[in-house]
């Protein structure tokens, strides 16, 4: 009888038990989906952000005022270049990225020359390590010490290496461009003639910019450059997250 009994009624505690199991699994299932539905809706909200942040400054508008020191203490500022191609990169010396772009850096013409820009470097950190690299790899060109990033926060430069070309009236002359290569090939890009000139750039004037140069020979007197196309190199810079431009 007991046996009866316990074949009639274990079946039923087992579908019990199953039918339990699964009410939790879909209760759970229910809770992953939600979660993974707000997750979806938070992001959905930043792409647009980051898609401007990473765009950079518009080409053809000024470029921001900054004034910094060089790596002697001495403080320069962009209006020194007018007149010239600008090359303005970011650099960090403990970007691994950087480090290994120092050696072309360094083959860079200090004063530029023809078509090619001035190269102007806006490194971070500490200024005796930022010599000793300088040193190590013999650069030449002009090297500025930002404190906080508060010059790449103007510039929207989000990571190193990273950089513009400027054009002689101060504006910017290029996207964003991202990346050793490319921004090595954005130092010899050819200016435009004056008719393009006016095209592409409009008659904006620049501002008071602040930028600089050491002992970076005469100016080249040469036009704006040609804006190429945004330059993106995935995987070859390193990433920053930096304060807001100070209004």
């Amino acid at each position: 009888m007991t046996v009866i009994v316990f074949g009639t009624v274990l079946p039923w505690l087992l579908l019990a038990l199953l039918t339990w199991l699964g009410y939790q699994l879909l209760r759970q299932n229910g809770r992953l989906l939600l979660r993974l539905e707000s997750i979806e809706k938070r992001l959905a909200h930043r792409p647009e952000a980051k898609g401007r942040e990473a765009g950079g400054l518009p080409v053809g508008t000024p470029a921001p005022d900054f004034e910094l020191p060089d790596l002697t203490g001495v403080r320069h500022q962009l209006s020194e270049f007018r007149d010239q191609n600008v090359l303005l990169i970011f650099f960090d010396p403990k970007c691994g990225f950087c480090t290994k772009m120092a050696p072309d850096l360094a083959g860079l013409p200090a004063a530029g020359g023809g078509d090619r820009a001035v190269p102007v470097v806006v490194s971070t950190g500490d200024a005796q390590e930022n010599r000793k690299l300088v040193e190590q790899y013999g650069i030449r060109c002009l090297v500025l010490l930002q404190q906080e990033r508060e010059v790449a926060s103007k510039f929207r430069a989000q990571g190193t290496p990273v950089g513009y070309r400027i054009d002689g009236a101060g504006r910017i002359a290029s996207e964003l461009t991202v990346g050793a290569e490319a921004l090595l090939q954005l130092a010899a890009s050819i200016a435009p003639r004056p008719n393009e000139v006016g095209k592409k750039l409009g008659d904006q004037r620049l501002g008071p910019s602040t930028n600089g140069s050491a002992a970076h020979g005469g100016k080249n007197g040469s036009l704006a450059p040609k804006s190429p196309e945004p330059q993106r190199a995935e995987g070859r810079h390193c990433r920053a997250r930096f304060p807001p431009a100070a209004p």
